[in-house]
């Protein structure tokens, strides 16, 4: 049976216990006595298991980046190495494209991992389109603060508008991605990109149990790398590996 939204953390060396809905600190635990609301999913089946595709959608400048590293980070394939160190964007190139040219990248990856994803900001404009190729699609909706999506963008593309008009921007393109993911029925996450950067030992966490994935001390330690404190696209030093990268080019 599927679960509808639901409400849910994880927090790692701390009991907890579950209380309408929430999750709570015990009485015997280090933390405050408050509620501690971590992230949202809705739709994931009870028994939810491999194999799995991880779509992750948001706008630009608006945290889909540090989301794709730390998925690679944990085990999730997200595209050859080649393609996601460029700019730091982790993108799989092919998934930028036409969509007339993601069937065989799907065939590929389908063949190669039981759990593969990709990254595209724009995704939310195209997710009636998803090929009934992809294998059981886990979508993860990231939302940011509207004035720091205005500031991002203004800062990335030079935006030379008024203030208010780039709000305004900002905050379309979040009602437009709310309203794909209000209205989807696929298995979903949703992250605050604020959220990841305050509480990075509990979204690592939560995405590895989204996914499904045992993280191992290596690849928690390498997630956390990734979630940079200053914020901005993450910078990959020469000769970096995706840490899923299985190809033979």
């Amino acid at each position: 049976m599927d679960k509808p939204f639901e409400i849910s953390s994880v927090i790692k060396g701390s009991p907890v216990q579950l209380i309408h809905g929430h999750h709570y600190a015990n009485a015997d635990s280090n933390l405050p006595k408050r509620q501690i609301t971590v992230h949202i999913t809705k739709n994931v089946p009870t028994e939810d298991k491999m194999p799995k595709t991880i779509i992750v959608v948001g706008v630009a400048r608006g945290g889909t980046t540090v989301v794709a590293a730390v998925l690679d980070s944990i085990g999730v394939y997200m595209g050859p190495s080649t393609q996601l160190g460029a700019g730091g964007a982790f993108e799989n190139q092919v998934f930028m494209t036409d969509e007339t040219n993601w069937p065989a990248e799907i065939d590929r990856c389908n063949l190669l991992y039981d759990i593969w994803g990709w990254k595209n900001p724009s995704m939310f404009n195209m997710m009636d389109h998803i090929p009934h190729t992809v294998r059981n699609p886990h979508c993860i909706f990231v939302f940011r603060d509207i004035i720091a999506l205005a500031g991002g963008l203004i800062a990335r593309r030079g935006i030379n508008q008024d203030s208010g008009d780039v709000v305004a921007l900002a905050e379309e393109s979040l009602q437009t991605l709310y309203k794909a993911a209000t209205e989807i029925d696929l298995p979903s996450l949703f992250v605050s990109y604020e959220r990841i950067k305050t509480s990075p030992e509990v979204f690592v966490a939560s995405l590895a149990q989204f996914c499904g994935l045992t993280v191992s001390p290596r690849q928690r330690a390498e997630a956390m790398e990734r979630i940079m404190p200053q914020g901005g696209y993450i910078h990959l030093p020469n000769g970096w590996q995706s840490a899923t990268d299985q190809s033979t080019e």
